[in-house]
C-alpha cells in the first residue's frame, strides 16, 4: 500500500476490512493513506459488559433481519486518536428460532466496526462494509461452481478467455435458476449450481420412438417438469 500511495500518487477514498486488519500499525498505516476506513473490531467479547451497560440502541434492518445498532468513541486504541466504534446487537436465537436469555436477559452476540467516519449513520457503515462479504461470495462461486479453482490452460491468457466466458455463463444461470425457482420449488432464487444439477438436471430420460415421433420419457415423480418445458 506505501508504495502505490507514495510512488503512484494513489488516494484510497474508502477501505474496509476484516479484523485481520485491527491493529495499531495497519491502522495508522491506512489512516494516512485514506480518506475513511472502516476495519472489523476484534476482542469484542472483552466490551461484552461495557455493551451491555449502554442505553441509546437503534433498532434498523440491515440485511432483512431487525438488530440494535449505537456508537460509542474509542479513545484508548492509539495515543492522542479517537475514534468511532459502531456497535451491532443481535439476540442470540435457539433452532426454533426463540431468543435465548439468561439471568440478566435477553443474550446478544456483538459485532463492532471501527471508522472514522463520524458522520454516515451506523446502519449505513454496517450496509457497506457487508459489500466486502458479497464479492467474497461471489469469488467463492466462481471458484466452486464454475471452475475458477482449478484452471485448464498452462497460460494465463488461455485462462483469462477461460474465466470471461464462465463468468458470462454465471449471468445466464442467475437469469435461469430466477425464471424457473417460481415452479420448480425446492430451487431458490439464490440456489447454487449444485442444488440446481441435484433437483433439475440428474433425472433419468430416455428417448423413445412412438406415434411416428420421438418422445422424451422422464422416470421421476417430480411433476414441475412439464410446467417448465410447456410454457
Amino acid at each position: 500500500m506505501d508504495r502505490v500511495t507514495s510512488e503512484l500518487g494513489v488516494v484510497i477514498e474508502r477501505f474496509r476490512a476484516d479484523c485481520g486488519s485491527f491493529s495499531k500499525e495497519i491502522i495508522q498505516t491506512v489512516e494516512q493513506r485514506c480518506n475513511t476506513f472502516y476495519i472489523c473490531a476484534a476482542n469484542c467479547g472483552s466490551r461484552h459488559e461495557e455493551f451491555r451497560q449502554l442505553e441509546e440502541w437503534k433498532s434498523v434492518e440491515v440485511g432483512y433481519e431487525r438488530c440494535d445498532v449505537t456508537s460509542v468513541s474509542m479513545d484508548n486504541l492509539i495515543e492522542g486518536k479517537s475514534y468511532r466504534l459502531v456497535v451491532q446487537r443481535t439476540p442470540l436465537k435457539d433452532r426454533h428460532g426463540r431468543e435465548q436469555t439468561d439471568m440478566f436477559g435477553v443474550i446478544y452476540t456483538y459485532r463492532c466496526i471501527l471508522t472514522n467516519n463520524r458522520t454516515s449513520t451506523e446502519k449505513d457503515i454496517i450496509t457497506f462494509y457487508n459489500e466486502r462479504g458479497a464479492s467474497e461470495k461471489n469469488f467463492d462461486i466462481q471458484n466452486n461452481d464454475f471452475g475458477w479453482s482449478h484452471l485448464p490452460f498452462s497460460f494465463m491468457a488461455e485462462n483469462m478467455v477461460f474465466m470471461m466466458v464462465t463468468a458470462m455463463l454465471k449471468n445466464f444461470y442467475l437469469y435461469l435458476v430466477r425464471h424457473i425457482s417460481d415452479k420448480v420449488k425446492p430451487l431458490k432464487k439464490t440456489s447454487r449450481l449444485k442444488a440446481f444439477i441435484l433437483h433439475f438436471v440428474s433425472v433419468p430420460a430416455k428417448w423413445v420412438r412412438t406415434g411416428r415421433q420421438n418422445v422424451l420419457n422422464l422416470y421421476t415423480n417430480k411433476t414441475y417438469y412439464a410446467e417448465v418445458f410447456i410454457e
